[in-house]
């Protein structure tokens, strides 16, 4: 008996090593995709601010030089790229969504095909209990 009692605090000592490890990996992975982003982020705050210097550099240049219509096709130009970076973020969110649409309809069919075979299993065990008694009766 107190051997037995050992073993079993002994794997209970085990279960919660394995759930510390466990959860120090998820905390680091969380990290890891937290700093990335975030990296990501500055990277695009920077391009845009290249950019926008950029294309005032040019712009005033070219007002300087007496060019309205290359400086006007400049900013055309920039508007345009910027409204087609627009345009291309918001499909990129759109195709996200509909991602995460699809998985959440996927997990509700799951959960539910699941449901209705437990009730499905209790009930004929149910049918399956009194057919039995009928027979012993």
């Amino acid at each position: 008996r107190h051997g037995m009692i050992e073993v079993m605090h002994q794997s209970g000592m085990a279960r919660f090593l394995q759930a510390v490890y466990r959860g120090h990996l998820a905390r680091e992975l969380f990290r890891s995709r937290v700093n990335a982003r975030y990296k990501i982020n500055c990277t695009c705050i920077l391009q845009r601010a290249y950019r926008i210097h950029v294309a005032r550099t040019l712009y005033f240049d070219l007002k300087q030089q007496g060019q309205e219509k290359a400086s006007a096709r400049l900013l055309q130009r920039v508007y345009r790229g910027h409204i087609g970076r627009g345009q291309v973020r918001e499909y990129l969110e759109k195709k996200e969504r509909e991602r995460k649409y699809a998985a959440a309809v996927q997990v509700q069919k799951v959960y539910r095909g699941h449901v209705g075979r437990n009730a499905g299993r209790t009930e004929r065990n149910k049918l399956k209990a009194q057919y039995n008694m009928g027979w012993l009766a």
